[in-house]
């Protein structure tokens, strides 16, 4: 046992953590890679969404902010609020969706905006069906050099006390719809 083992053995297990993530890197890849993220993603936090439950989520009270090129996706005539703080819901399109994690991958490009997935207290996180990767590794080896934005379930700590509390350092909501 390292030393590293032995001190975090000691820690005491407190209330309300959240549950430990399937993660095993030797397991055999899933038949459906979406199956695996959605599984991931609920257990981190996040909800996926059907396709036809977009326009729901973005007529909910509170402006919206949303990236350019997630535009095409959302009800015609939207309006986009002043800023990313001022906005309930922030929706953007992201670049890869990672199976194994449940992590989305989203890269700040001109008309994205690194705080659509970061400031308003809900993120709606677009993949287009052909952007899931089965490993962080094949994500990374496909993602540019652009400065980009892993999100991996909801925004949460237990920094205090071991009590976990969602939103505090971001989303406390995650929405993925998976768009064609």
């Amino acid at each position: 046992m390292t030393g590293r083992d032995a001190i975090l053995a000691a820690l005491p297990d407190p209330e309300g953590t959240t549950p430990p993530i399937p993660f095993d890197r030797e397991r055999k890849p899933a038949n459906d890679p979406w199956l695996e993220f959605e599984e991931v993603l609920v257990t981190l936090g996040g909800k996926m969404l059907p396709d036809g439950a977009l326009p729901l989520l973005v007529n909910r009270p509170g402006d919206v902010w949303f990236d350019d090129d997630a535009l095409p996706f959302l009800p015609e005539g939207i309006a986009r609020a002043a800023t990313p703080w001022d906005a309930e819901v922030g929706v953007c399109l992201a670049d890869l969706a990672i199976s194994e994690t449940g992590s989305l991958l989203i890269a700040a490009t001109s008309g994205r905006y690194r705080l659509t997935s970061l400031a308003p207290p809900v993120n709606v996180v677009l993949v287009r069906e052909a952007a899931i990767v089965a490993s962080p590794e094949e994500a990374f080896a496909r993602v540019s050099a652009a400065s980009s934005v892993i999100v991996t379930g909801t925004s949460r700590t237990a920094d205090i006390e071991g009590v976990l509390v969602r939103g505090i350092h971001g989303p406390r909501e995650l929405y993925v719809v998976r768009v064609r």
